[in-house]
């Protein structure tokens, strides 16, 4: 996953496995089309390793248009803007990075995963398996295994909202650490612009790649 990614799952009792309504592909088309309508969105994503966890607030408007912070606590403040054109990561006082972002056609989340249509085209599936109603977090969701596109992990478990059909959160593997992924304070039809995405380093701020 993403840098970004490591994240808080909060565990919940699922409920007893049951045939699900609809098959995987099917939930995962209903979330596509749900997050395309709710945007501009804007929330937090919990990460959690056993190592700890981490925060980030999230905004992000189609097509192109994502803000990320990223709390370490003693260790500051992470910034992920992209509009279109590099991936800065912001450090502070520390400097920035520029990375460019994926070729045209290429997948990409940038640690949301699930959210990503809302701002992206790219398909970010290459494998979607099988599909299992539960709670969630206390609510009605669909489990869904799928395997991403890009990067080495095994695969990923999404839980979708059953009604809403937004994400709530991911479980997956990195090497061997397991990361939770809960999203929460999620808020839809924000008002926003493009000019609210808008980042360029000043001349002052050093870049570190």
């Amino acid at each position: 996953m993403h840098v970004l990614a490591a994240v808080l799952l909060t565990q919940t009792k699922s409920a007893k496995p049951v045939t699900p309504k609809l098959t995987g592909p099917q939930v995962i088309d209903k979330m596509k089309a749900a997050v395309r309508a709710a945007v501009p969105i804007t929330g937090t994503e919990t990460i959690a390793t056993g190592r700890g966890e981490v925060n980030m607030n999230f905004k992000f408007m189609y097509p192109n248009l994502v803000y990320e912070a990223m709390d370490y606590g003693t260790n500051g403040t992470t910034e992920i803007h992209w509009s279109g054109g590099p991936i800065y990561s912001f450090f502070g006082a520390k400097g920035y990075r520029a990375d460019d972002p994926p070729a045209t056609g290429k997948p990409i989340h940038l640690g949301l995963i699930g959210f990503e249509h809302g701002f992206s085209d790219n398909n970010l599936y290459r494998n979607i398996g099988s599909c299992r109603e539960e709670k969630f977090q206390g609510k009605k969701a669909y489990a869904i295994e799928v395997i991403l596109a890009m990067g080495k992990n095994p695969g990923e478990t999404l839980h979708v909202d059953a009604k809403t059909f937004l994400p709530l959160g991911v479980d997956e593997s990195v090497g061997e650490v397991k990361v939770k992924v809960t999203y929460s304070d999620v808020k839809t039809h924000v008002s926003l612009k493009p000019a609210d995405f808008m980042w360029v380093p000043a001349p002052s701020i050093p870049r570190i790649n």
